[in-house]
């Protein structure tokens, strides 16, 4: 199953603010509040614990 998972940068490290079933566009934000930076991915999960773990993982990735 697909879910969006939503996050903001804190300290260089992602963190999940949010998963939703589902393939989503995510545009906007409370940038102003999150100079760190936001960011949305999708991804392939069984559960959405599961998509929290590998849409964290993958943000780490990206960021190295």
């Amino acid at each position: 199953m697909l879910y969006t998972v939503i996050g903001v940068w804190q300290d260089d490290e992602p963190v999940v603010v949010g998963v939703i079933e589902g393939d989503h566009q995510v545009s906007g934000g409370g940038a102003d509040a999150f100079p760190e930076g936001l960011w949305a991915t999708c991804v392939d999960a069984y559960d959405a614990t599961a998509a929290d773990c590998l849409a964290t993982s993958e943000m780490s990735d990206n960021e190295a």
